[in-house]
C-alpha cells in the first residue's frame, strides 16, 4: 500500500489546525510554498530554455496508472517564465503585508492620477510615547467624478431647468404648441 496520500492527508490536516490558530504563521508558510513554487518552475523553464529540447516531467499521484505528466518545450518555457516571475514577486511582496498594504504600490504607482491622501491622528494621554487610540485613514480623489461626471451632470441639469420652463404650463399650453406646429407643417408640407 502506498503511504503518500495518507502522509499528506495527515500534513494537510495538521496544517489546518495549525491554520486556525497561527494565522500569520500560515501566512509565511503559504507565502514561502509560492515562492518555492515559483522559483521551481523558473528554474524549469530557464533550463528547458537553455537545453532547447522538450522536458517530460512525471509525477505519481498515489493511485494505480494515474499520474501527473507536465512538457515543457522552449516556446511554452518563455510564456511559463513570465508567470513564475510574477508569482515571485506577489509571494515575496506578501510576506508580511495585509490586502490595504498589498494595494500600496499601486496607489503609489498612480498617485500623479489618483491624488491619494493619508491621514493618521493619534490621542496621547500620558506621554508622546504611549498613544492611547490611533485613527488611520486612506482614500483617493474620485477623479472621473470629479473631472468628467460632475461637470457633465451640472451642464444637463442647467439645460433641464431651462427645458423645465416651458414645460411648466398647462395642458392647454401643451394643444396649443402641438395646434400651431401642425399648422406650420401642414403650410410648409403643401408648398413643397
Amino acid at each position: 500500500m502506498n503511504q503518500i496520500p495518507i502522509t499528506q492527508a495527515f500534513l494537510g490536516g495538521l496544517f489546518g489546525l495549525m491554520a486556525a490558530r497561527q494565522r500569520s504563521l500560515v501566512r509565511i508558510v503559504a507565502c514561502a510554498l509560492a515562492a518555492l513554487g515559483a522559483v521551481l518552475e523558473g528554474i524549469a523553464s530557464i533550463a528547458v530554455i537553455k537545453g532547447v529540447h522538450e522536458t517530460i516531467i512525471a509525477i505519481p499521484s498515489g493511485l494505480l496508472f494515474v499520474q501527473y505528466t507536465f512538457r515543457l518545450d522552449p516556446l511554452s518555457s518563455y510564456f511559463n517564465l513570465a508567470p513564475a516571475v510574477v508569482s515571485l514577486a506577489v509571494s515575496i511582496y506578501s510576506f508580511k503585508f495585509t490586502a490595504t498594504a498589498f494595494s500600496q504600490p499601486l496607489r503609489t504607482i498612480f498617485a500623479a492620477f489618483n491624488q491619494p491622501r493619508r491621514e493618521i491622528q493619534t490621542e496621547f494621554e500620558v506621554s508622546a510615547y504611549y498613544p492611547t487610540p490611533v485613527r488611520f485613514e486612506s482614500g483617493i480623489e474620485p477623479a472621473f467624478e470629479t473631472h468628467l461626471y460632475s461637470p457633465r451632470k451640472e451642464r444637463i441639469l442647467a439645460r433641464a431647468s431651462r427645458l423645465r420652463t416651458i414645460q411648466a404650463g398647462s395642458i392647454h399650453a401643451y394643444l396649443t404648441y402641438i395646434f400651431i406646429t401642425l399648422i406650420v407643417l401642414l403650410l410648409f408640407g403643401v408648398r413643397s
